[in-house]
């Protein structure tokens, strides 16, 4: 049984350290690893998975955290692509003025 546990230990770590690289495209095959493991965990005593679980947890929050950064620069690339197409303006009641000015052609520096 520890054998599993030590297995599961080395998936959650290598869940972790891709997140933490973006390697996102690495999740579906851990997540497979994951899936092979889990019958094994059957019966196994509550105490023996504490660490697993608190590694689980964290890997949890890394990978809400990561969402939320991807889900952000969406946002942000939608913002930018919405600021090439021209500028909006509203009016005193807060509306937005039909027909914003043409945005004018920047250089992109990288």
């Amino acid at each position: 049984m520890s054998e599993v546990l030590e297995d599961l230990g080395r998936v959650l770590a290598r869940i972790r350290s891709a997140v933490l690289a973006g390697d996102f495209h690495l999740l579906a095959g851990l997540e497979e690893e994951l899936e092979a493991l889990r019958p094994d965990l059957r019966g196994m005593e509550p105490a023996r998975l504490a660490p697993l679980l608190a590694q689980a947890s964290a890997n949890q929050r890394l990978l809400a955290a990561a969402s939320r950064g991807v889900r952000a620069a969406q946002r942000r690339l939608a913002e930018l692509a919405r600021a090439m197409e021209g500028f909006q303006t509203y009016d005193a009641a807060g509306h937005l003025q039909p027909g914003g000015a043409k945005a004018i052609r920047l250089r992109r520096r990288i």
